[in-house]
Formats: C-alpha cells, sequence, structure tokens
C-alpha cells in the first residue's frame, strides 16, 4: 500500500536513497552523503508542499517539492527529486500517480519528472509519454576539475 513516509521509514529510504544516489550520480563524483539524504527527507516531511512517499514494504519511494515557477511564482509545479523503486516493486508508477495527485491537491499545474540518460531512458521516456508527459527541456551535467 502507498503512503505518506514517516520518520520510521528513514533507515530503509535510506539505504534505497544510497543505491539511487550511487547509480545516478556517483558517475559524476557525487557520492551518497547520508546527513544529506537525511535532511532532506525531513525537509520533504515538514514542508507543507513537500511530498514523501513510500509502500508498506519501503520498496519505493517518491519525493517532490511544490513551488511557484521561477520566472511566474503564480504558477506552482511540482519537481520530482527522486522516484526509485527496487527490484520487483510492483507500486511504483502507482506511487508516481499519487504524487501527481497530491501535487494537484497542493495547487499545482504541472509536474516536472526526471529521466536520467542512463538509467533505462527510452524505457522511462515512453511510460512517461504513456502519462501524458511531453518532453521539454534537457539537463547535461558538466564536471569541473
Amino acid at each position: 500500500m502507498i503512503r505518506n513516509a514517516d520518520e520510521g521509514d528513514f533507515p530503509a529510504l535510506l539505504e534505497m536513497a544510497q543505491r539511487f544516489v550511487t547509480k545516478a550520480y556517483a558517475r559524476i563524483n557525487v557520492p551518497f552523503d547520508r546527513e544529506s539524504c537525511e535532511a532532506l527527507l525531513w525537509a520533504l516531511l515538514e514542508n507543507e508542499d513537500g511530498i514523501l512517499l513510500t509502500n508498506d514494504d519501503n520498496t519505493a519511494m517518491f519525493g517532490a517539492l511544490v513551488h511557484g515557477w521561477h520566472f511566474n511564482m503564480n504558477i506552482k509545479t511540482a519537481t520530482e527529486l527522486f522516484w526509485w523503486a527496487e527490484t520487483g516493486c510492483t507500486d511504483a508508477r502507482a506511487m508516481k500517480q499519487c504524487g501527481e495527485v497530491m501535487a494537484q491537491c497542493l495547487g499545482a499545474e504541472t509536474i516536472n519528472m526526471a529521466n536520467q540518460e542512463h538509467m533505462r531512458s527510452p524505457a522511462l521516456a515512453r511510460l512517461y509519454r504513456m502519462d501524458g508527459y511531453v518532453p521539454s527541456e534537457n539537463i547535461f551535467i558538466k564536471e569541473f576539475g
């Protein structure tokens, strides 16, 4: 069952965060930092515009923040910060959809979802399109040094 995460879920969420960050960002020298990730979980949990979801067996997590567009603060959007599911989890898509509903309830008129180029990007792009998303922009990362 998909539900709001609470402090008791943090140990499992942090374990998933370590796997996610390692797969998504360690390749560009951004390693997992437990304190930073725990602070992020607390920020989402305590912010009235934060969304932090998990399921009863802690095999998936979804985090997003509702905020004004930086170029028009009168229009709210939601930005997905992470969406991760362990192998074999069957709640991932429903969890994303639950996050979308929550974002709408918090006043978001749009939602932005990431697509990591090196993490099954074509399959995820198809899923997003099936769920009504349209491509908007690509983000490129350059390492300095």
